[in-house]
């Protein structure tokens, strides 16, 4: 466990490493095990979010391009012919990315049962507290290891957050293949908004509930609060959290302070609080989590300052922090303090 005490004295600063470029992670991915990979991950960058397709259709016009690829299907996954409890499965959007010239193309549309869509969609299963039966499933459909599956969700998060980086134009010709007329309905100020430069994974039906009371939201599982005033650097790969356990009685008390402070740039990127939807993944329905999000745990000033302003807002206990490297690597599994926190005061 790392101390944040002060740094021992003649210690030479730790230099972080370079990061790879975006040609050198997608040639990583070109190679086995990962290139023949069945089921893969498809991470949005956070400067499209909000840039699909059903925001550019009609109801209708979605219903009539979904529901002849169920039908060609035969409603079961197109990857691995499994079917869901619920509804057997979801239609998903298949995107190409033209680095060079920053192009967002729609390549088509496929049936897929709601657990690869789950995996397709990773960072938000992790939001929603279903991380870890995505990454079990993606270890099933390809028959990877598990250090595997953590090199390659790690190379995903990676191509992801430099594409976060730039600014992308959105081709959906596909469309006219398909006899659907389409209208770019792209809001450049709402989108980047909402996605904070890519740092924060909140889904829109997440941030209609921004305003509301965490104990009383019951439809999504986290609230999100992102900062709003100050310059702070982009999320890198060693992005990590502080974790706060509130009793329920206390929860909406402390969330409004720490969302304040949030928006308010004294702490870091965003923060998220569990909302009252059951969990299964919750160990304790006395406590919900808040965590608040650092850009980098290499970055120790940066993490006990961050520390240092819960403190000022009351929250005196030992806290634990979690790196989301440890969770992709499948590290955390249970929910609280654990001893493989990276740091704990």
């Amino acid at each position: 466990m790392r101390n944040l005490g002060k740094k021992a004295k003649n210690r030479p600063a730790r230099t972080p490493p370079s990061r790879p470029s975006l040609t050198s992670l997608l040639r990583r991915l070109a190679k086995p095990p990962f290139q023949d990979a069945r089921l893969t991950i498809e991470l949005v960058p956070g400067t499209c979010w909000y840039s699909n397709v059903r925001t550019n259709v009609t109801k209708e016009e979605w219903d009539r391009l979904r529901k002849p690829v169920y039908k060609h299907a035969a409603w079961v996954c197109e990857i691995c012919g499994g079917r869901g409890e619920s509804h057997p499965v979801e239609c998903h959007e298949i995107w190409q990315y033209d680095d060079v010239q920053r192009v967002q193309r729609l390549a088509g549309l496929i049936a897929l049962c709601p657990a690869c869509h789950q995996v397709k969609h990773i960072g938000l299963a992790q939001v929603m507290g279903r991380g870890i039966e995505a990454r079990k499933h993606l270890e099933e459909v390809n028959g990877w290891a598990a250090d595997q599956v953590t090199t390659y969700i790690r190379i995903a998060f990676a191509v992801w957050e430099l594409r976060s980086q730039m600014e992308w134009h959105l081709d959906l010709n596909w469309l006219s293949t398909q006899g659907v007329s389409h209208v770019d309905k792209q809001q450049e100020l709402i989108r980047k908004g909402l996605n904070n430069g890519g740092n924060s994974m909140a889904e829109s039906a997440e941030q209609l509930h921004a305003e509301d009371k965490p104990s009383q939201v019951t439809d999504v599982y986290w609230i999100h609060a992102t900062r709003k005033k100050g310059q702070y650097p982009a999320g890198t790969q060693r992005c990590g959290k502080w974790l706060i356990f509130v009793p329920v009685e206390r929860i909406d008390q402390v969330w409004a302070a720490i969302k304040e402070a949030t928006e308010e740039g004294k702490l870091g990127s965003s923060s998220k609080v569990a909302t009252a939807k059951p969990n299964s993944n919750a160990r304790n329905l006395n406590q919900h989590v808040i965590c608040v999000y650092t850009y980098d745990w290499v970055d120790v000033e940066d993490v006990r300052r961050v520390r240092h302003e819960l403190r000022n807002l009351g929250i005196v206990d030992k806290l634990p922090y979690k790196t989301d490297e440890d969770t992709l690597a499948g590290k955390y599994r249970v929910t609280g303090h654990t001893r493989i926190s990276k740091y704990y005061e």
